[in-house]
Formats: structure tokens, sequence, C-alpha cells
């Protein structure tokens, strides 16, 4: 054995915040390429429709989750880490886009 075991911190939240940064991911990556493929600005409006979007995606998951077709758990807080990374994502991706754009 080359190295010896290492035990990884005690941390409950490993997979909420993975929630967060796959769903903030995937609404980052539509405000991207909505901005590629308009070529042009997003609009507020735009990114609120890609939040919605995202975050019922998220939903959907959740409660397919629940059912007897793929017999997992179906989790509140692993939908609202979903939007939450939604947001937050999405708003960055904004405030990002208007920055960069030349004037």
């Amino acid at each position: 054995m080359p190295l010896p075991p290492m035990a990884l911190p005690e941390f409950n939240g490993w997979d909420k915040m993975a929630h967060f940064i796959m769903f903030g991911g995937l609404a980052i990556c539509f405000v991207y390429d909505t901005r590629r493929m308009k070529h042009r600005s997003i609009t507020l409006l735009e990114v609120a429709v890609i939040i919605a979007c995202v975050t019922l995606l998220g939903g959907a998951i959740e409660l397919l989750q629940g059912t007897e077709l793929i017999n997992r758990s179906c989790d509140l807080s692993d939908f609202i880490a979903n939007a939450a990374g939604a947001v937050t994502f999405g708003f960055l991706g904004f405030f990002y886009n208007k920055k960069s754009q030349p004037k």
C-alpha cells in the first residue's frame, strides 16, 4: 500500500452541494448558449425563463425519483438545492454577460 488510508472530513451537505453546483452549471450553460445563439446580450426575462426551466427540470427529476418506476427517494431539500443553484448561477451568468458586453 503506497499511501496510508486517509479519512475524508465528515460533512453531511456534500449531496446538496452537488445538486447546487450541477443545476447551477446547467443554468449558466443555458445563459451562455442563449447569448451565443442570439449574438446579443440576453435580457433579464430570458434569464428568468432559463432559471424557471432548470428549476422545473429539477422538480420533475425529484418527482420521478419518488415513483415506483425509479424507486429512489423524492427529497424536497434536493429540489431546493437545485433551485438555489439555478437562481445563483443563472444571475451570475446574466451579470457577467452584462459586464463583458462591449459598449
